[in-house]
């Protein structure tokens, strides 16, 4: 899937990563890696599917640690805000489900809702 480029998405301009966000062509280049150390070049795709060389270093090999403000700031930001869109999304659709005709087969009537609303 093209992911597009968003100038303005802080998250897009940090230089610490998840091992989970890593690229899996990034991720191979910097597993063997030491800090300090620098890759060979390879090949890989941008944001918009071009090919392009790349070479990476890894400044530092960051521990897990427990998340504080000074550290982790814009991941704790970005998990608020999703929390945040969310319970908008599930107030908005409450309202709307009152006002909405759902039917539901009566063999799946039976199973655990995460909205319980949707059955009258």
């Amino acid at each position: 899937m093209l992911e597009l480029y968003n100038a303005a998405d802080a998250s897009l301009s940090s230089t610490r990563f998840l091992k989970e966000e890593i690229p899996v062509p990034d991720y191979n280049a910097l597993k063997d890696l030491k800090p300090g150390d620098i890759s060979a070049s390879y090949l890989t795709q941008d944001m918009r599917g071009n090919q392009m060389a790349k070479v990476v270093k890894l400044v530092e090999i960051i521990p897990a640690h427990p998340a504080s403000l000074k550290e982790d700031y814009l991941r704790i930001e970005e998990a608020a805000l999703e929390d945040k869109r969310e319970r908008v999304f599930q107030e908005w659709l409450k309202e709307k489900i009152a006002g909405m005709y759902i039917r539901i087969e009566p063999e799946f009537r039976y199973d655990d809702f995460t909205n319980k609303d949707w059955l009258k």
